[in-house]
């Protein structure tokens, strides 16, 4: 692959590398490149990695049965609070339509030939922070379109919520795509009920091209939706923080894990499966995560959860990076080696049937 100056890690350091160093991808990318239609149910016959999609669960539908299908017979998990968990974390799984193409893609990386262009790719993220603040005059995106210098934005105080959500560096390269990114969330229904879309100015917090992620930020004063999700995140933090009487579930060596997207930019569903191994030495510890779980073309950037660890279930959440086709259903994240600067001790004592 040829050589090609870009960022190494945050655009604000920059160094030369090859884009095989920076991106270091063990397989192909899993944008939905040609979404035509957004949302809805998955086709049964148009897909070839997973033809009839039998595996992919809607995130209504997921239950308790599902989680017992990837424990091990031997070990006896909180079936309850583990399906709590995971269906809390759906909440704040998101759509992104995603359909400029940065000038500044280098020569190597996803979608480097439409520089400049449009295109109809979507991908999956999640929000990784949300919470409500007070502002006079409102500064959230809609306000500064719409009435920049209106008395009433200048005298009234407005509750506005700020929103970060996390994705592939891939999905969303920089500011220039963030910016005509439109956001879908709860498009959890096959008619589209109870969704909502927050278009336009988003901007990139964040970003790491050899971590393959990217964090988005935008604020909103759009209170009754900006409030559910909220309301979703203080939940999930409510589950996250409880003081648990164990930490680590699993005995087994194949961890559960779920991994939460939009396969070809549809309403949202949930894959089960296990992790297949973490990749890595010395400081380059625990980077590579691989695992079988089935995606799909649009599930990039989409959550990956394992769920062996509760306390910690949200350090372990990770944007899906790639595929390996010719394994099967195997995944790849990168999971950077500060997430684990404190390892979980691997306590089994006895099962534990509801906090």
């Amino acid at each position: 692959m040829a050589q090609t100056t870009v960022a190494s890690g945050s655009d604000k350091a920059q160094t030369t590398a090859t884009v095989t160093d920076m991106i270091d991808f063990t397989g192909t990318h899993e944008v939905e490149e040609n979404c035509a239609e957004a949302g809805g149910p998955l086709s049964l016959n148009a897909c070839s990695k997973n033809p009839g999609h039998p595996q992919f669960i809607p995130v209504d539908e997921f239950s308790e049965d599902h989680v017992r299908s990837v424990i091990h017979k031997d070990e006896h998990w909180p079936v309850e609070l583990v399906t709590d968990l995971v269906r809390c974390c759906q909440n704040l799984v998101v759509r992104i339509n995603a359909p400029f193409v940065s000038k500044d893609r280098p020569d190597g990386y996803p979608f480097a030939r439409y520089r400049g262009t449009r295109t109809d790719k979507v991908g999956s993220g999640f929000v990784s922070h949300s919470v409500e603040a007070l502002a006079k005059p409102c500064g959230c995106w809609e306000c500064k379109q719409e009435k920049p210098d209106a008395k009433e934005n200048k005298d009234k105080w407005y509750s506005i919520i700020d929103f970060k959500v996390e994705t592939a560096r891939h999905v969303v390269f920089d500011d220039a795509e963030a910016s005509q990114c439109e956001v879908v969330f709860f498009d959890n229904q096959p008619s589209g009920t109870g969704r909502f879309t927050l278009a336009g100015g988003w901007q990139v917090d964040k970003n790491h091209t050899k971590n393959d992620y990217c964090v988005l930020y935008r604020t909103t004063h759009l209170v009754d939706q900006g409030k559910r999700l909220l309301n979703f995140y203080k939940t999930y933090e409510d589950l996250r923080f409880r003081d648990h009487r164990e930490t680590n579930l699993s005995r087994s060596p194949r961890i559960p894990a779920a991994v939460i997207s939009h396969p070809h930019g549809r309403m949202k569903y949930i894959t089960l499966g296990h992790i297949d191994a973490l990749h890595g030495t010395g400081e380059e510890k625990d980077r590579r995560l691989l695992y079988t779980v089935p995606t799909c073309p649009g599930s990039s950037g989409g959550m990956v959860l394992r769920l062996d660890y509760w306390n910690s279930i949200w350090s372990q959440a990770k944007p899906h990076c790639s595929a390996r086709p010719k394994l099967g259903n195997q995944g790849f994240s990168v999971v950077p080696s500060g997430d684990f600067a404190q390892p979980m001790p691997a306590l089994y004592k006895k099962p534990v049937d509801r906090l």
